[in-house]
This record gives C-alpha cells, structure tokens and sequence, in this order.
C-alpha cells in the first residue's frame, strides 16, 4: 500500500517535486584507450575549489558535477555543458564512457588524485593513499554516476512542518530502506557493464567467461561493476549498519569510524614519518562505506557528515549504484532519470519494513545474483520468504511505478514517467532489448569481440558530439571559465598549511569520536 497523502502533494506538484542532481566519474584516456599520464587540465580549475569539475580517486579520473534542478531538461543540458567545457581542454585524450577501466598500468603507476598542500588538501590526498592500501588501486578506478535526490520545499513543506527535521529524516530513512530492499531493480535495469579488459582482473580468482583474446564477460549477467569483483568489499559488507533510525546510523558509522581494524592498525598511519592512511579504522571516513545509497547532509567547511547529519538531520539521498550507460554522450539517459524519480518517489510513498542482518545480508547476495545471472530468464531472488522469479516480482513493482508515473505525469499533461516505466518494462518482457545484451552482440558481431574498440569509436563519436555539434553559448562558457579561474585563485589563497597534519587529523577525527 502506498501513502496517499505522499501520493496527492506529488500530483499536485508534478515533476517539481524533486530536486535532482548528477555526480560523473569518467576516465581520461589516450586514443588508444590507454589511461591518460597527464595531470588534470589547468584550464578545468582546481579539483580542490572546482565545485563542478573535480577528480575522484586518480588525477586521471574526472569527476563531473551538476548543479541541482527540479527540471531533467535542464539538468541534462547542464551536464551537456559540462562535458562541453571538459572536452574544450582535453587535448588528444578521451572520456572513457564505460564502468569498468580502460587498459590500466599496474597499481604503482596509477597516479593518485593531487589536492595542493593544505591540510584538506592532504588529507583527501592521503584518504586515497588508503584505499590504495585497503582495496587495491584498480577497483577505485572503476567509474559511474551518483544520482543526487531530494523532494523539493514545494513537498516538504505540503507535507510537513518545516521544523519537523527528525520527522522529514524518518520518511527519508523509510525511502533508503525501500530502496535498498528494492535495489536489486535499478542494476536489473540500470546494470550496463557485462564486459571487463583481462588485465583488470590481473590473477584475480574468478569465474567469468573469455569473450575475446582482450575481455571477459558474464555470459547472462548485467553488471561486473556491481557484483563480487567490482566496486565491492567483503569487509565492509560484514558491518551491520542500520537505518531504522538515524541514532542507529550515526551509531553504527561511528562504530566503523572508530573501531580500530587489526590488519590496517598493523599497516599504520605513518610510513617513513609520512601519512599513508587517515586512520586504522574499519573505515576512514565516511564515504568509504560502500552503501547503494547514502543519507546526506550538506557539510560546512572542516565539519564532517555524520556531524552534519546529526545536527541538521537528512537533506536528501545519494544514490550510488549506477552504471555509466555506454548509449548515452553524458552517461545517464533522460528516460534512466525520470524512471528514477518514479521508482525513488515509490520508495517514499510505500512503507517499508525495519532492516535486520538478515535483511542487509539477502540484499547484498540478491544483487550479487542479479549483477552475475540478471538475463537468465529463470533467476530467482529472496523476497525474504522465499526465493521467487525476478520477472514476476519485477512486474508486480511495475503495477506500482506506473501508477506513481501517471499520477507525476498529470500535473505536467506529458507522458515522459509513464513513457519511462513503460520502456523499462520492456527490457524485462525481453531481455534482447536490454543494453546489456545489445553491447555484447554489438562488440561481437561489429567489433570483431573487441571492447576496447567500440568504446573507443563511442568516446570518439561523443568528443565530436560535444566539440563540433553541440554548441555552448559564448556567454555560459565565460561564465564556466570565470569559475575555473576563480577555483585556482581561492586555491592558491587556501595551498598552505597553518598546523601539522597529524595534529589537524586528530582534530578532524576527534569530531567523530565525540559523537
């Protein structure tokens, strides 16, 4: 059953319910789709005061980020002109537009993403030197989008008191818990990376498939990103971390903050006098808790979330689980976002259960099932019951999301939700329309099993996309340059360091233990 009092104000406001918007992580590469050697380009700003265009993990990974909008039109055309402005500076490299990397030298050759010498600058630097430690440098190259959502004051404020910052947390909570039930659906829909180069396993166990003398692939599976050899960690899946409430949440992060991991205690903070990790903790911060979705808070500068998140309560969601869509110049698709909204506002209207361990544990085994066999016409998951058809769960969500689509699409007399969830059905009814499936048949039957040379032709086609057929206006490019320049003048005013770091680190770590 689904909350009709939720279900009125989102037919009231129509697609002006949400705001909305978009993080891209993309790999800079050379025509030959080797990873690129140079640092990031001067002309993008700096990745420490750029709030629209910074790196991830490695200096080679760009990482785009849109501004928020209650309007997909405009939110695409912001990310258009994004990558307009990236590609502008790229000189003979490539946005890498897949999930899994591009051939990639060994870990040591990978370069670190660099933020300058302040102390935050430091510290991002040697949060990564961690990972590197923890996780091996090749899974955080893997690339993807992060879909950044909230219900607009239009909503809130029809629904609540605007005060009422642990009642809105609550059903922010009952939306994460749904969607975490329920996330299995978005890789079944949203998984688009069934291929990997060789050398990215390097010696790894496993057990997929030779595609090609280049590639390996699940025969029926989705997503390599999404499943046990991709962007995952059997450590972290053993914490227990619940959203029942957000006393719980902050409890347990603060737990995995703060307990101390006996194998990374024994690495150590310090190597030769210089900082190699940021603690000894399970994790360092909270970002590296690999969850599909994540409760936010915008932070102040020096503070940290789950500071935030306890003093001013949840702002909206971050969710994480997304492939980059190869058949899409900006990585998402329009229809993929308005499906999106649909199925998140579904989340938000239905009530949903309280998480157990059990509950978390068949959440990570059905998406290791789905991302590995989710084309197998005879996939079954746990429902937590029993195991039942993905199809014949899959439909009787769909019964839902198009009620949800229609009533979105009322208010704006269009039919692009229902249009969305409609489409998406249809790679359910027949799994040849998926795009899984369709780049598999389109790297075998016209790329001679190359992977590599499709998604070279794709970022080829996208580059002349953006330069020659998509034009900015001159006065939105001044405006992105100012900003480009005015990130490396706050940079160079903030490039110093007014304490030690160690002494800063404690500090910084302090706020949490403080909780």
């Amino acid at each position: 059953m689904m909350n009709q009092k939720k279900l009125n104000a989102l037919a009231e406001f129509g697609e002006k319910s949400f705001l909305v918007g978009i993080e891209k992580e993309a790999l800079r590469t050379d025509y030959n789709g080797f990873l690129s050697k140079e640092k990031h380009p001067e002309c993008l700003g700096s990745t420490l005061t750029n709030k629209n265009i910074t790196t991830d993990f490695s200096e080679a990974q760009i990482e785009l980020v849109s501004d928020t909008y209650n309007s997909v039109e405009e939110l695409v055309s912001n990310l258009n002109h994004l990558h307009n402005i990236v590609y502008s500076c790229l000189e003979n490299e490539y946005l890498w537009p897949y999930s899994m990397p591009s051939k990639l030298p060994k870990d040591s050759d990978i370069p670190i993403a660099q933020f300058g010498k302040s102390n935050i600058g430091i510290a991002k630097n040697v949060y990564r030197k961690g990972l590197v430690l923890r996780y091996g440098a090749k899974m955080q190259m893997i690339s993807g989008i992060h879909f950044n959502f909230s219900f607009s004051p239009l909503v809130i404020n029809k629904l609540f008191d605007s005060n009422q910052v642990k009642y809105i947390s609550k059903e922010y909570l009952n939306l994460i818990r749904n969607y975490k039930n329920f996330s299995w659906l978005i890789t079944y829909l949203f998984g688009f990376s069934p291929i990997c180069n060789k050398d990215f396993l390097n010696g790894r166990y496993h057990n997929l498939k030779e595609f090609s003398e280049e590639c390996f692939y699940i025969p029926s599976g989705l997503s390599i990103r999404q499943g046990p050899l991709g962007y995952q960690s059997n450590l972290q899946n053993s914490i227990m971390i619940d959203h029942n409430s957000l006393k719980n949440y902050i409890k347990g992060m603060k737990k995995a903050l703060t307990d101390n991991y006996p194998p990374y205690e024994k690495i150590g903070i310090l190597q030769n006098g210089q900082p190699i990790q940021l603690s000894t903790s399970l994790l360092q911060i909270e970002n590296e808790y690999y969850s599909s979705i994540r409760p936010k808070q915008p932070i102040r500068s020096g503070e940290r979330p789950l500071v935030a998140l306890k003093e001013r309560g949840i702002k909206y969601v971050e969710v994480r689980g997304i492939d980059i869509n190869p058949f899409s110049p900006v990585g998402i698709s329009k229809e993929q976002i308005y499906f999106l909204q649909v199925f998140l506002s579904w989340c938000f209207c239905r009530k949903s259960e309280k998480e157990s361990s059990q509950g978390i544990i068949n959440n990570n085994n059905n998406m290791n099932l789905v991302s590995q066999f989710g084309l197998d016409k005879n996939l079954k998951i746990n429902n937590g019951v029993d195991l039942v058809s993905i199809d014949d769960i899959s439909i009787r969500i769909f019964d839902d999301l198009i009620k949800v689509a229609r009533i979105l699409d009322k208010k704006n007399k269009q039919n692009f939700y229902a249009t969305s969830v409609l489409n998406h059905l249809k790679k359910i009814q027949n799994k040849k329309k998926h795009e899984s499936f369709i780049l598999k048949q389109k790297i075998e039957k016209e790329f001679n099993g190359s992977a590599e040379k499709l998604f070279i032709s794709l970022a080829s086609d996208y580059k002349n996309y953006f330069l020659k057929e998509l034009h900015i206006d001159s006065k939105l490019l001044k405006s992105y340059q100012n900003i480009a320049r005015e990130s490396l003048n706050e940079f160079e005013k903030s490039n110093i360091s007014d304490e030690e770091f160690i002494n800063f680190l404690k500090k910084y770590n302090s706020q949490i233990t403080s909780l």
